[in-house]
């Protein structure tokens, strides 16, 4: 099995021995790290990661996308095919690493069971949970645990298992976590961030767009220039190759599900089919917030950072994004050609998700402000 031609059984070897030896490079430092002040920190999370994987052992259950689309891609490289065998799978534009990343741990796994290829996600999922709690430079334990279970309770939806969203959620809420590094620290932006826009369109068709506003948001933070050129010029240019690979490899004319087309937003009916939109729009998303609890916590983080330090340097790459996204939303309901009380209802609330971990960061600007105290 391969996600190209690679054969699995190398990648896992690999892959392997590559994390052998950056534990035995690392492992002095690693000791420090655990016998210092952090080892309740690493049993927290090992804790709560078992306590999550025993709920997806215990509850196999997979949503209508999951099951009808993604697991599908997942059974494709499980059986052995690789990235150029999936134009029998239904949209073969869609992206396929999380569903390599599904079945490769499925299949690397000891006991060969499939839901261990969820487990990944899970993992990626808790670690995303564990970076924003440590934002928060709490030094009594239980605090930090707290945190954890809240922002479990406020983000963990079973009915996402074997969705792709989880990822999106994760790997954005680990790019705020570097901005807020550099903004806090005022210290270079770790290199390892410019991995995050690199996967994201390999992930999800929405990756794209986040990946564009989150270079502009690291553009507007680097001051290095060569790295501001550089690193943008290597997103843009994989994002080229995705798009070259649909069209040579899929004879698709577009990467995305629908046709973006102007004549979309409008009908007969002209403005008002319009206003109608935007309505339908403000009511689902407004409805997502109960889905997602989280949301309405980003929503009050929004309201008292714009309050209290209006649009202030630190908040700024945060609201920026916020723009951005809004527009993206927006767009993507005035552009469908789809029924747009169907579409809203089957996919806002995990659009909102998507970025909903990246505004709990303005709350850890304000505590560091001092504007309240944890």
């Amino acid at each position: 099995m391969s996600f190209t031609k690679i054969e699995m059984i190398i990648t896992f070897y690999s892959i392997l021995i590559f994390y052998i030896i950056l534990f035995v490079l690392s492992i002095k430092n690693l000791l420090k790290y655990l016998i210092k002040d952090n080892l309740l920190i690493v049993i927290i999370f090992l804790l709560v990661n078992f306590a999550l994987f025993f709920d997806v052992a215990r509850d196999l259950h997979l949503g209508w996308d999951a099951l009808e689309l993604w697991k599908v891609k997942a059974n494709n490289f499980y059986l052995g095919s690789n990235y150029f065998d999936v134009n029998d799978v239904k949209y073969p534009q869609y992206p396929h690493l999380g569903t390599y990343i599904w079945a490769f741990f499925w299949k690397s796994s000891l006991l060969d069971i499939e839901y261990f290829g969820r487990l990944y996600q899970t993992y990626i999922y808790v670690l995303s949970l564990f970076a924003i709690s440590l934002s928060f430079k709490c030094n009594n334990i239980l605090k930090n645990f707290f945190i954890i279970i809240l922002l479990i309770i406020l983000t963990y939806n079973p009915s996402l298992r074997g969705y792709q969203d989880i990822y999106i959620f994760s790997l954005i809420s680990f790019f705020g976590y570097f901005i807020y590094q550099k903004i806090r620290f005022d210290k270079k932006i770790n290199d390892f961030i410019i991995l995050i826009p690199i996967i994201l369109p390999w992930i999800k068709n929405e990756g794209i767009f986040y990946t564009i506003f989150l270079m502009f948001i690291y553009c507007m933070l680097q001051k290095d220039l060569l790295k501001r050129f550089g690193f943008s010029f290597l997103v843009i240019f994989l994002i080229l190759v995705q798009f070259y690979m649909n069209i040579y490899y899929f004879n698709l004319n577009n990467i995305f599900q629908f046709d973006i087309d102007a004549s979309n937003i409008t009908n007969d009916q002209g403005f008002l089919f319009i206003i109608q939109k935007i309505y339908k729009i403000f009511f689902y998303s407004a409805h997502a917030f109960f889905k997602n609890p989280i949301l309405i916590i980003d929503l009050l983080i929004i309201i008292a950072c714009f309050y209290l330090t209006k649009f202030h340097k630190d908040n700024l790459p945060f609201f920026t994004f916020l723009a951005f996204n809004i527009a993206f939303i927006f767009a993507i309901y005035l552009l469908t050609p789809d029924d747009i009380k169907w579409h809203l209802q089957t996919s806002i609330d995990r659009l909102l998700l998507h970025t909903s971990a990246l505004y709990i960061y303005m709350l850890a600007i304000l505590k560091d402000k001092k504007f309240f105290k944890i």
